[in-house]
């Protein structure tokens, strides 16, 4: 089991009381990680001597070394960068999506408005490193979430002007439910948003939880789960307007 370490956004982990199991990154293929754990490199694992000299040089047996170690250095390398972008298997939300009278207006909007204001079956998991705020507001989320649609560049955290989002930042991770009709419904609703370049808010007492499509992420962050996009989302705090 991986334990989710339960961390402030910008300080060391102040506990670690979730244990869940990750999800396998799909960045990584079955031969260079299993469940996003490192193997050692054949060359540090205990020989059986064979009994017979096959004829490989000294020299060879050398530069076979030398490659392992530089294959294993770089699949540590990628594991350690995305250990913290990979989704929990921990369940923490189930439920609805409703989106309510947009911001937008135009027939584009009011077409899916009037089409599809309930998504049903949506599920939601916190990263392996989660800040203890963001764990603790997901804990509160009612079983339908309410949602207005937002063009993004009027609600991009002042936090990710300077620097790209990547999974390091982001709070939840939004999912599809296994039933058909819920996948339909997820799709469905990330193509529309990302096509026309939204958001979507919903306001819970003095939060905001932002869910954005993960074509906003840093390039290398934008795919998971056998190389889907997907939904993801941050707590923002009213009064200090801080992210988590």
């Amino acid at each position: 089991m991986k334990t989710a370490g339960l961390e402030d956004r910008h300080s060391k982990p102040v506990a670690s009381t979730v244990n869940c199991k990750l999800i396998s990154c799909s960045t990584l293929s079955e031969k260079d990680v299993k469940s996003c754990e490192p193997e050692l490199p054949s060359n540090l694992k205990e020989e059986q001597p064979s009994g017979k000299d096959d004829g490989t040089s000294k020299e060879a047996q050398l530069r076979v070394t030398r490659d392992e170690g530089a294959v294993a250095a770089k699949t540590l390398s990628i594991l350690q960068k995305f250990h913290g972008n990979c989704p929990a298997m921990e369940n923490i939300w189930n439920g609805n999506l409703e989106i309510l009278h947009s911001a937008l207006s135009g027939g584009n909007y009011e077409g899916i408005l009037r089409h599809f204001r309930l998504y049903e079956g949506f599920s939601a998991h916190p990263p392996a490193r989660v800040s203890r705020r963001a764990y603790e507001f997901s804990k509160k989320l009612t079983g339908v979430l309410e949602f207005k649609f937002h063009p993004i560049q009027d609600q991009w955290p002042k936090t990710f002007q300077s620097k790209l989002p990547d999974g390091n930042d982001i709070g939840l991770y939004f999912y599809a439910q296994k039933s058909e009709r819920s996948k339909k419904h997820y799709s469905i609703l990330l193509k529309f948003i990302e096509k026309n370049y939204l958001m979507m808010k919903s306001s819970i007492e003095d939060v905001e939880l932002l869910v954005f499509p993960s074509k906003v992420l840093a390039a290398d962050c934008q795919r998971l789960d056998e190389g889907s996009l997907f939904m993801w989302g941050v707590f923002r705090h009213l009064k200090c307007n801080t992210i988590y």
